[in-house]
């Protein structure tokens, strides 16, 4: 995920809780101009250094918020939910290959999976009967197993 290219993202360096929500807030914002709505995400390294040893230990934490699938979704959106279903599987069976590179989406968060990194999927799913088929889409998605 380190070389990954996506247009429009940006690098900060953030000090606080307050500066950290501003700019969380800003992407959640800028996802939504134009109309259609995107995927973003904040990829956080965090950083602490022990007073006493000196020892440095870095974290990463993703947060991601998925545009919705489905029909009224852009293209671009519902290729990126194929590319992560398609991770998944790979992740789930044990494949030897795993498409991280099919979508700038997987590859941004190709360290959230495997390895020491712990993943948790939240989904968020309309009530309403319409979107029946994208809603068991995203279960199944997410409960495909252990990755």
């Amino acid at each position: 995920a380190l070389n990954v290219v996506v247009d429009g993202a940006v690098t900060r360096r953030v000090g606080g809780k307050q500066e950290l929500r501003d700019m969380i807030q800003e992407g959640l914002q800028n996802a939504g101009l134009g109309g259609a709505k995107t995927h973003v995400a904040a990829l956080l390294t965090l950083t602490r250094t022990n007073i006493a040893t000196g020892a440095m230990t870095r974290s990463k934490l993703a947060l991601a918020d998925l545009a919705g699938m489905g029909q009224q979704a852009q293209p671009e959106v519902n290729a990126a939910y194929k590319s992560l279903e398609e991770v998944l599987r790979a992740l789930s069976a044990k494949q030897q290959r795993v498409p991280f590179r099919d979508h700038a989406l997987t590859q941004v968060l190709q360290d959230c999976f495997g390895g020491s990194a712990k993943t948790l999927l939240l989904l968020c799913l309309p009530p309403e009967n319409s979107h029946r088929s994208d809603s068991l889409r995203a279960i199944t998605l997410a409960s495909c197993g252990s990755w």
